[in-house]
């Protein structure tokens, strides 16, 4: 572990070191497709979250694989609402955080880097930046494309608030 100044708590999101309750908010924004129990660490952000606390969640859906250094899963609208249903978490609000736009973008950025590296192996990340700006215009789509109601199937990521249920004012939580 590297510390700095600007640090002033580093622990594993599986094994969060806090006391139950000490926070209002959290917010957790792609990084749940690096923890390899991303159920346990759903389950310790809903201990330390204060009753009724919120929780700020956004996943990746369409995105190349990225270890940083591993990267295990991708959710759907769907996939999401449920992970953290199950984890005792109220969805209030879903939506679209990374438009389906960047979801094509992002796929064939990769797509292209890959490709062209067979040609010009060693070349990957280089190749990657070129076609990434190349292609950087197809994001400017995402305004139009987000309203369609397909917009899902290509999403690149979605954001939940979600509210912290808990068993007292829910038994069926016990």
């Amino acid at each position: 572990l590297i510390q700095t100044r600007d640090v002033d708590v580093c622990g594993d999101a599986e094994i969060l070191p806090f006391a139950s309750g000490s926070f209002t908010v959290i917010l957790t924004q792609e990084t749940l497709e690096h923890i390899r129990d991303p159920k346990s660490a759903l389950a310790e952000m809903h201990r330390v979250l204060h009753e009724r606390g919120v929780l700020y969640c956004q996943v990746p859906f369409i995105i190349g694989y990225h270890p940083g250094p591993t990267d295990f899963e991708r959710w759907t609208r769907e996939g999401i609402i449920e992970l953290l249903r199950r984890a005792g978490f109220a969805c209030e609000e879903v939506g679209i955080s990374v438009g389906p736009a960047t979801g094509c973008y992002r796929i064939a950025v990769e797509f292209w880097a890959v490709l062209l590296s067979c040609i010009w192996p060693g070349l990957y990340l280089p190749v990657k930046g070129l076609v990434a700006l190349l292609l950087s215009p197809l994001k400017l789509l995402d305004p139009l494309m987000i309203r369609s109601s397909q917009a899902d199937r290509i999403a690149g990521g979605y954001y939940v608030v979600a509210r912290k249920i808990c068993p007292k004012t829910h038994p069926s939580m016990s």
